[in-house]
């Protein structure tokens, strides 16, 4: 699953959480969007350890805890939802069948005020911990950010007319995608 595939698994949950995917194994897809919304992990029903990946039911969970607390919208997207590890001593004093924390972590944006949010939610008391915006910051491109780009590029009429010069006249079947930059080490960067 690519980058809108996993955006869409996580603004599924935001309208009907029995839509989230689910691979062909019966496995959830537990949306970790990291710096460029790649799907990072694969998991299966509960959790058995404290630094297993937050299950479909857990992501959910987040999202209704979320909107229980009046904090998202329609125009809510998700940058991440992940597991907010526990502290060490936690993990490493950690018994089977025992008592563990599940947290998330989570990076929210409202791109009709153009803010985002960091929340973090227990997941075994079903309540928000923290929320907290974030000013002057924008999170990770999200799907929406790559249907703009093209919109913008397609009504570019410099772009139409470069690419009439290089005989490409289906501006249609013309495919933009969108790139982040990036830091790579170099010296002039």
């Amino acid at each position: 699953m690519g980058k809108e595939g996993t955006q869409h698994a996580i603004n599924l949950a935001l309208q009907d959480p029995a839509e989230v995917p689910t691979s062909s194994n019966g496995k959830c897809v537990a949306c970790h969007v990291l710096l460029w919304t790649e799907l990072h992990h694969f998991c299966a029903g509960p959790t058995d350890h404290p630094l297993d990946a937050l299950s479909k039911d857990e992501i959910v969970a987040t999202v209704d805890v979320l909107k229980a607390q009046g904090k998202i919208m329609e125009s809510t997207r998700f940058s991440l939802i992940e597991l907010h590890e526990p502290p060490k001593d936690e993990v490493v004093g950690f018994q089977p069948d025992g008592p563990m924390r599940r947290e998330a972590f989570v990076v929210v944006y409202e791109r009709t005020s153009n803010r985002t949010f960091e929340a973090l939610v227990d997941l075994k008391a079903k309540a928000m911990l923290s929320w907290k915006e974030i000013p002057g910051v924008q999170p990770s491109l999200l799907e929406d950010d790559a249907k703009i780009l093209e919109q913008a590029i397609r009504a570019d009429l410099r772009w139409q007319e470069a690419m009439k010069k290089r005989g490409i006249s289906d501006l249609e079947n013309v495919v933009i995608l969108d790139w982040a930059g990036g830091y790579f080490g170099l010296r002039d960067e």
